[in-house]
């Protein structure tokens, strides 16, 4: 039998968002809808006043006025500065626990150590974590949340960082605070599955609503591949004098060779305009995720 497979690393943060008023707190500052009882696990979006991203994370309802919020890439300090800023006079208190977890993201279909199945939009008690579906590796992912303490709970085979961000790459699943920044709306990176566009009133749900009743944005994503190994997270892409976007994502291409990568680029120009001014051999638009 082949050993398993997965992707273990510690998480960016998580937090714990408690009180008598978390869950009208979290409503009110998060683009997914927040609202049902205990043991549902939503992914979300935390926008500011003008609809950009400051940060995201799954968003964990686990017990009485209790919820956990977990973020692989927003730094614990930015998410909780972002949400405590905007508590008032609610009973809210948000406590960091980052350092207590850590997150195992599996490959392919769920293995045979963790035989459970998340329901869409929920998790499971799996040990002493939580099963979910996440987005680390690829759309609806199995994924366990675990007390940092039982790390070996899971044993197998662990993906080393670069097969991860290939997988991550070739799925196209942007990072928030990697490939979508503080000057990025949710359209331009196609991040659909975090917000609810019938919840009503949260931070930034004007601006979000307004633009997808356009339909029209001044960015997009795309996934490129290049023979070129010279190709790096960061390079600006230019079109003559003026730049067009920034390559955000790259990792080694097993199949092909070569670089396969993400990039936010002007809207305005097509594919085939984008691989002449950047030397890619192919690119694509990256489907909402």
């Amino acid at each position: 039998m082949n050993a398993l497979r997965f992707f273990r690393f510690s998480p960016a943060a998580v937090l714990q968002v408690s009180g008598e008023d978390a869950a009208e707190f979290l409503q009110s500052q998060a683009t997914q809808d927040l609202r049902g009882t205990e043991g549902f696990c939503r992914y979300s979006l935390f926008l500011d006043h003008k609809g950009l991203i400051r940060g995201d994370g799954f968003v964990f309802h686990d017990g009485p006025e209790s919820y956990l919020i977990m973020s692989y890439a927003t730094p614990a300090e930015v998410l909780r500065e972002k949400l405590e800023k905007h508590i008032i006079a609610e009973e809210v208190e948000v406590t960091d626990a980052t350092d207590a977890f850590v997150v195992f993201a599996f490959p392919g279909e769920s293995p045979e150590q963790v035989s459970a199945k998340p329901p869409e939009g929920g998790f499971e008690r799996w040990n002493v974590g939580f099963l979910y579906r996440g987005r680390r590796l690829q759309r609806a992912g199995r994924e366990v949340l675990l007390p940092a303490g039982n790390r070996d709970d899971i044993s197998g085979e662990c993906l080393r960082e670069e097969e991860a961000e290939c997988l991550r790459i070739q799925n196209g699943l942007p990072m928030v605070g990697v490939d979508l920044t503080g000057e990025s709306n949710p359209l331009e990176g196609g991040v659909l599955s975090g917000i609810s566009f019938d919840k009503g009133c949260y931070l930034g749900q004007e601006v979000v609503a307004r633009l997808h009743r356009l339909q029209r944005t001044g960015k997009r994503l795309v996934r490129f591949w290049c023979s070129d190994k010279c190709i790096q997270t960061g390079m600006a892409i230019r079109s003559g004098d003026k730049a067009v976007g920034r390559v955000t994502s790259t990792a080694a291409d097993p199949e092909r060779g070569g670089v396969i990568g993400l990039a936010v680029v002007k809207a305005r120009l097509s594919d085939g305009e984008l691989a002449a001014a950047a030397g890619w051999d192919a690119v694509e638009v990256v489907e909402p995720s």
